[in-house]
Formats: C-alpha cells, structure tokens, sequence
C-alpha cells in the first residue's frame, strides 16, 4: 500500500503518524510499563516521549509500536512520536502514585469471612484488587487513604493483605489472622 498523501506534503513525502489509542494508558511513577502505541504512520518512528523524557520504540508495523514508560512523578503526561513523517503529540499517559497500606483493622475475624475490615494507606482510591492471601475480597474505595473490604472466606491462620492499583501493589504491615469459628 502506498502512503497517501497529506495535503501540502510534496509528492513522494511519508504522511505525519498519528496515534490512535495506548494501551494501557496508565502505570506506576516507577515506570517499566510495557505501553502500545496504535496508529498510522508509525514504521518510521525514531523516539517517543513522555512528557520530556524520550524513550526508544519497538517497531511492530506502521499501524503498531510499543514502548516501555520511564519514571515520572504522578500526574499525566502528554506522549510525543517523533517520525520520518512528522510529529504526532494527540495522546497523554497518567502516571500513578504506588499505593501504601499502614493500617488494618480488625486484624483477626472468623475463617468463615463477612467480616468487614477497614484498610487505611496512601494513594487508594484508584483502587482494582483486593486479596487476603490469594482470595479476592469485594471492597469500596471510600478515600484516596481508606478501603472498606469484606473478608472472604479463608482458612483458619495469617492472610498477608495486598490491594492492588494501577499504580502498583501495596502489602499490609500486619497479616490479617483467621480464627477458627
């Protein structure tokens, strides 16, 4: 297929890139987040930015690219691809805060579950995952620094607690100890 034409290109020149959707469009301040980059007129590109740090593409295909996110600090930034044909700048990736977990409470409850246990840290309110060990728990995000979560069902001893966020996974400073019923 031949590369069309953009108005006022002369004959013969690569169309600009343009980016369609990044996939996710999230990740950790840390970076390390494996990000692809959909689009046209990306075979030519020779560096990504995010914000002002750039970074060294993967080619896959023209309509194709992937990347991994440096670190930044939380916020979000606006995502650059330098190609032959151009500059596209139409896309932004959101860095987020790695979630901290100071507190449980109550830190024991019956095997059976049901007890509701109160989960208290920093950057939680984008909260996606909840385990106690390797049960997943129903939770509400009621703060940036509170999670009210439903112990599930869990054999009698200690559960390590970890809530999980786009910006990382958090584990909790004391088990959550089951008791037998």
């Amino acid at each position: 297929m031949v590369p069309r034409r953009e108005t006022g290109q002369p004959e013969g020149a690569l169309p600009p890139p343009y980016i369609g959707s990044l996939t996710p469009g999230s990740g950790p301040t840390a970076g390390g987040t494996t990000v692809t980059i959909t689009g046209t007129g990306l075979a030519t590109t020779q560096t990504v930015r995010f914000g002002t740090t750039a970074v060294v593409p993967t080619i896959d295909s023209d309509s194709q690219i992937t990347v991994t996110t440096p670190p930044q600090p939380p916020g979000t930034v606006p995502v650059v691809v330098t190609a032959t044909g151009g500059v596209a700048d139409d896309a932004v990736f959101t860095y987020t805060a790695t979630p901290g977990l100071t507190g449980i409470s109550p830190t024991t409850g019956p095997a059976t579950g049901g007890t509701t246990v109160v989960l208290t840290g920093t950057n939680l309110a984008q909260t996606t995952g909840v385990s106690f060990g390797s049960a997943p728990a129903a939770f509400t995000a009621v703060s940036d620094t509170q999670i009210n979560a439903i112990a599930p069902a869990h054999t009698p001893g200690p559960a390590t607690v970890t809530v999980t966020t786009p910006g990382g996974t958090a584990t909790g400073p004391d088990s959550y100890t089951y008791t037998y019923t």
